[in-house]
């Protein structure tokens, strides 16, 4: 260990003094003003009082400027504020209308005239447009924004894409300013996370395309920090979603959005066909107000989704003749048990096999005359509608403990089931996929206030997350057909046949909902000294992540996996001649139950992944002058490796090239044909440590900032800043991978017919005693001290108000990203070229591909950003984006280098992102209507 890693329990101990508090991922979403106050002359006025009021719920906040006429209102909710300054002999300032968005700092100078306390100066104050305060180059959008904008599907997601400095199309994991690829977005709903620790990310539904958050009218500010933002935040880049809360009137709204058939054009390749059913109906309501006047308040929303959507399928299927064994018109059809024609061309009834009869009856018969030899091909289409229903919910109360104390929570819950995708095949066959999910999330925030200048923010955050892939026929169990197949299944589904030139027969199968759970301990402490506002906090989280026991067939990317069964038919025994071998043949040896081979596995099994993730940081605002402020940060990060409950993991040690389970024992779900078959060792007997992989602990990230008003009105910013910020590595991109897939925890085993004429594999005995296990397995390993990739950002940035609520910005933006993941990077291949076999060249002997996650990757980009931004005035509102984009990197989203010994030899321009980025967003009340 080095002395850097030796070092750290004093580093961290010292940090959690400042804090004060206990305990994941701070992240704060409240809002702070700053300013001076001086009197009609220009000089300080230390003895005023200033009084925040939130104008929705009349909650105060009541704070007093120091020596130097300088004032700080920190950890106020986002909204609308009058700010009311009272001095002795000076008449009385409000002003109105302060708008205080998530994690901002707005600046609010006050002037007080002489007067009497008694008269009052009434102000009404501009829209924030220009950031005064901070370095951080990120954008907000206001709950006015995001219900104008026609937001396809109303899914929050698509904000992202009009946002500054996104360079790709994304939903769930954006590169926003060069972010990692994997995990570099950190997203929360509430201050609370929403991230999927599967993929990194926001919590997402692959069936339905978005990510899973709360419903559009449920949203107060959706904010993107792009570069260079504070210490209390995790990662490269964030997403912060604010909910609504009520107020002291009632407010509400309900909607009704409707699409159908009528409206939509017929499929292209099915023109004739009449148009299939179609039907999409988005509804919802909110509504929000006091329960109590001035202490409790309430906000809750509902959205749903109901949708029939067409799906066309065009597919080749044996004719009904053909399934009664009459194969007139078609070439001849050979008894495979005496090498002579069958009769007319016939096979018997008699002769067909009771499996292939069951199995036909989830095939359907042609509806089209076909084309090619007796309209075998192209004979079958379907118009499929699909499914899709969705509810999203959510609550939220606030309530005034006392005049120090505040409470407040938030419950967000999405799910949408079924959801049913045809994956080219009519709905008989059983190979739809139901993409189900659900998303919950909860926050609880507890806010204190000691003083003035001393508050303390402590927030509980529960995250749950699932996503279910299953087929049709999730109660048909195929060792009914076949009881040679391993078992017991957790989840039922149809073997998988293929049949050549012939659609194939099977199911998705899948697995119960694979389950994510995440619980947040989160404490922000906030001292206000002098010109410094000092902000610190302990973040703590714990996260699970299930990969539940799964039996899958057809179409799941996983060559090895046939739990259910496979089984191929190419035409051998009822053509003499087998080059010549014709579709027809190939269903004939289908229904005699003659394959030419088979295949099973073992199902998958359970996996529980686990993790502890804490962070610690300090903040410090510092207002030098009047004109300048200084920010720095300073945050420490560990997120320990990912660990399975039962140790079921196997890494590859590249030292002795064999494969090291962690621990003592052998896991349950161990294969112990393979421990035999293969290089296994456990780690103690292999001399290692009792873990595969290592942690982290060197994710030290300072920060620095400045933001310089050169001219007294405020209106011109010239701001920048740079630091260090670490991403978090998920666990589908490799950790997983270790549990389910690498032996000795998966067993599939191979079946060959004999060569010749004569059957030797039947459906009656498919799996005659053990099948032939690959002698050169694949493998997924991890590299064992692979480490958090590491983003070095830094900007510059000019900034002007150029009228009343319209901003404009440019900034250069930049980010140099280290130790960015290569997924499944393919490393065992051999180091020169040469014909001949590949298997005996391969470094690492006895395996095949390697898929590595390793840490080796690097990108840099460089960014021109140019912004206007109109906040909602006088009916309008809009955004116009434009970037220019340099960025290079020598990693894929997906994959490793095409020369594993030259990675340098594809650094080149990144994927997906383009050179000019231009988007515009605006919303305009027409002058027509209420």
């Amino acid at each position: 260990m080095s002395s850097k890693a030796r070092s750290l329990p004093g580093v961290i101990g010292l940090i959690f003094l400042l804090v004060f508090a206990s305990t994941a991922i701070a992240q704060s979403i409240t809002a702070t003003i700053v300013g001076t106050v001086k009197d009609s002359s220009g000089g300080v006025m230390p003895g005023a009082t200033v009084t925040v009021i939130n104008e929705g719920t009349n909650v105060e906040l009541r704070v007093e400027p120091d020596a130097a006429g300088d004032f700080v209102a920190p950890n106020l909710s986002p909204g609308v504020y009058t700010v009311k300054t009272e001095a002795t002999g000076f008449k009385q300032n409000l002003t109105k209308g302060v708008r205080l968005l998530a994690n901002r700092t707005v600046r609010l100078d006050v002037v007080l005239e002489p007067g009497a306390l008694a008269q009052e100066i009434q102000v009404q104050a501009p829209a924030p447009v220009v950031n005064t305060e901070s370095a951080t180059i990120g954008n907000i959008m206001e709950s006015q924004m995001i219900t104008t904008l026609p937001l396809n599907g109303r899914t929050l997601d698509r904000l992202i894409r009009i946002s500054a400095g996104v360079t790709s199309d994304s939903a769930s994991n954006p590169r926003v300013a060069g972010s990692s690829y994997w995990g570099g977005i950190q997203f929360n709903v509430d201050g609370a996370t929403y991230n999927d620790s599967g993929n990194g990310g926001a919590a997402y539904s692959y069936r339905h395309g978005g990510a899973t958050l709360p419903s559009v009218d449920a949203v107060s500010e959706f904010k993107i920090d792009a570069n260079n933002q504070r210490a209390e935040f995790e990662g490269s880049a964030s997403v912060t979603v604010v909910t609504k809360s009520g107020t002291n009137a009632f407010h509400g709204s309900a909607f009704l959005f409707n699409r159908n058939k009528a409206y939509a054009a017929k499929n292209f390749f099915a023109t004739s066909a009449p148009k299939p059913p179609f039907n999409r109906n988005e509804f919802g309501f909110s509504l929000g107000g006091p329960i109590r006047r001035q202490r409790t308040f309430f906000f809750g929303d509902y959205e749903g989704l109901r949708e029939r959507f067409p799906r066309t399928n065009t597919l080749s299927v044996a004719t009904a003749a053909m399934r009664d064994g009459d194969f007139t018109g078609l070439p001849v059809i050979n008894d495979p048990l005496t090498g002579a024609p069958f009769s007319g061309n016939r096979i018997p009834p008699s002769r067909f096999d009771p499996r292939s009869v069951a199995l036909l009856k989830y095939v359907p018969l042609p509806n089209l005359p076909g084309t090619g030899t007796a309209g075998t091909i192209a004979n079958y289409v379907g118009n499929i509608s699909n499914i899709s229903n969705i509810n999203r919910y959510g609550v939220r109360l606030d309530h005034k403990l006392g005049n120090n104390d505040s409470l407040w929570g938030s419950f967000n819950y999405s799910k949408g089931a079924p959801y049913f995708v045809a994956q080219a095949f009519p709905p008989a066959y059983g190979s739809w996929s139901d993409g189900g999910y659900q998303t919950e999330n909860l926050n609880l925030t507890h806010t204190r206030t000691f003083s003035a200048r001393t508050m303390n923010e402590f927030r509980f955050g529960w995250f749950y997350h699932s996503g279910m892939r299953q087929g049709m026929n999730t109660d048909f169990d195929p060792r009914q057909l076949f009881p040679g197949l391993y078992g017991p299944f957790p989840i039922g589904g149809l073997p998988n046949v293929s049949i050549a030139s012939h659609v194939s027969i099977g199911d998705y199968g899948g697995s119960e909902r694979g389950k994510q759970f995440t619980n947040q301990y989160i404490d922000n402490f906030t001292r206000v000294s002098g010109r410094h506002t000092i902000k610190a906090g302990i973040d703590f989280a714990n996260y699970r992540v299930s990969s539940p026991p799964g039996a899958f067939g057809i179409l799941t990317g996983i060559a090895q996996e046939a739990a259910f069964g496979r089984f191929t038919f190419n035409g051998r025994y009822t053509n003499l001649n087998q080059p010549l071998a014709q579709p027809a043949h190939a269903f004939a040896d289908f229904l005699l139950g003659y394959p030419v081979a088979t295949y099973r596995s073992t199902p998958s099994a359970v996996n529980l992944f686990y993790q502890t993730r804490y962070s610690a940081y300090i903040q410090d605002d510092w207002q030098l002058s009047p004109r300048l402020t200084l920010n720095f940060g300073l945050r420490y990060m560990v997120q320990t490796s990912w660990k399975e409950r039962d140790r079921a993991q196997a890494n590859l040690d590249f030292t002795s090239g064999k494969l090291v389970i962690p621990g003592s024992e052998l896991p349950p779900q161990t294969q112990q044909r393979l421990v035999s078959a293969y290089p296994i060792v456990l780690a103690k007997d292999a001399g290692l440590p009792g873990e595969v992989l290592e942690t982290d602990k060197n994710n030290f990230a300072p920060r620095i900032g400045f933001a310089f008003r050169p001219f007294a009105n405020n209106k011109t910013v010239i701001r920048g800043g740079g630091g260090f910020y670490y991403n978090t590595l998920p666990v589908y991109i490799g950790f997983r991978q270790m549990g389910f897939s690498n032996p000795p925890f998966l067993l599939s085993e191979t079946f060959e017919a004999t060569p010749g004429p004569t059957p030797s594999l039947t459906l009656a005995q498919p799996f005659p005693g053990s099948g032939t296990i690959s002698p050169n397995p694949a493998l997924t390993a991890v590299e064992r001290n692979i480490q958090n990739s590491l983003s070095q950002q830094w900007n510059l940035t000019v900034e002007r108000e150029l009228a009343h609520n319209l901003g404009f910005r440019v900034s250069y933006v930049g980010n140099k990203t280290n130790h960015l993941p290569w997924y499944n990077r393919s490393i065992n291949v051999p180091e020169t070229q040469a014909p001949g076999a590949i298997q005996p060249r391969r470094p690492y002997q006895p395996w095949s591909d390697i898929l590595l996650l390793s840490g080796g990757g690097d990108s840099t980009i460089h960014q021109l950003q140019v912004e206007a931004i109109q906040r909602y005035a006088h009916g309008l509102s809009f955004q116009a984006e434009y970037s220019w984009n340099r960025s290079l990197d020598d990693v894929l989203i997906v994959g490793g280098p095409q020369n594993p010994y030259d990675n340098r030899a594809d650094r080149g321009d990144s994927e997906s992102v383009r050179r000019h980025i231009f988007t515009i967003a605006y919303g305009y009340d027409l002058p027509l209507g209420p």
